[in-house]
């Protein structure tokens, strides 16, 4: 086997990994149900829970992404970009 088709067979794996552990980390916190009791903000979130700001939003930013594709993200933040001219 070469290094090509061995990362071929790891990338998926790899990434269901990273994956899983995110999911697992923002069930144990209850991220999602701190966000439904009004916490909306990786800032608010952290200072509320007394977590690390940059950690929180590490965490909040891959849960999103791990939902939307980059482009879904990109046009819901910069919408004004996205207008056809």
């Amino acid at each position: 086997m070469d290094a090509d088709s061995i990362a071929a067979f790891w990338d998926p794996i790899t990434k269901a990994g990273n994956k899983t552990a995110m999911i697992h980390a923002g069930l144990e916190l209850q991220v999602w149900a701190k966000i439904a009791a009004g916490y909306h903000t990786a800032n608010v979130l952290a200072g509320h829970e007394g977590w690390d700001p940059t950690g929180t939003r590490a965490l909040l930013d891959a849960l999103l992404w791990m939902r939307r594709p980059p482009c879904e993200l990109a046009r819901a933040a910069f919408p004004a970009a996205f207008v056809p001219t």
